[in-house]
């Protein structure tokens, strides 16, 4: 670390304006997990860095070192804005499509939705933001909707799976073709759906 950062102290590699950021994390005093930070890699160029930070108490409860890590997130970071602008730009696309749009983090986590889903589901960006999509699935359908969760981290990266989701009209039967974003080195980043309302279809 110490030769691919070029480091003496933390402070003397964090670009201007980030000293401060680092609070707690130099003073010892608390846990820290994925605090983001820009830093300046040896060979002069800028990168974002994620600082996880956990003190150690010796049997007095005092202050008796840390362990700390370190890992490259430039990728990431770059991945996100990148997620974003695309968003941006297709804002206009998204929301005139008669189906729903979903948008997650790897962990399910909901990122961006279009107004036809907040309408549908009687929410809106700031509830749900955050929230896991699994929330809104059947009881019964959520060990399909895992099966397919999981095959959106494979080759060829896609899903179709039919599954009842609670929307304000009650239970509604949707199909979700889902797919995979990946960033440059290869990792799924977000998953993107488009759902469908196909209630009729199935009770027909």
């Amino acid at each position: 670390c110490r030769d691919v950062w070029n480091l003496t102290t933390l402070d003397s590699n964090l670009l201007p304006g980030e000293q401060q950021l680092v609070g707690g994390l130099t003073a010892g005093e608390q846990t820290i997990y994925d605090r983001r930070l820009r830093i300046r890699h040896a060979d002069g160029t800028e990168h974002v860095v994620s600082i996880n930070f956990a003190p150690l108490l010796n049997e007095s409860g005092e202050y008796d070192g840390a362990v700390t890590t370190f890992e490259d997130v430039t990728w990431r970071v770059e991945t996100e804005q990148a997620l974003r602008q695309r968003e941006e730009d297709y804002r206009p696309l998204l929301e005139s499509l008669s189906d729903m749009v979903l948008r997650t983090d790897p962990q399910g986590r909901v990122t961006f939705a279009n107004q036809n889903f907040y309408d549908a589901f009687n929410t809106s960006e700031e509830v749900l933001a955050g929230n896991s999509y699994m929330t809104f699935v059947h009881e019964r359908d959520r060990p399909a909707a895992e099966q397919g969760w999981q095959q959106l981290f494979e080759p060829p990266y896609r899903s179709e799976v039919e599954q009842r989701w609670l929307t304000r009209f009650g239970w509604r039967w949707f199909s979700w073709s889902s797919a995979a974003v990946l960033d440059k080195s290869g990792k799924v980043a977000a998953i993107t759906g488009v759902g469908r309302d196909i209630t009729h279809h199935r009770e027909a």
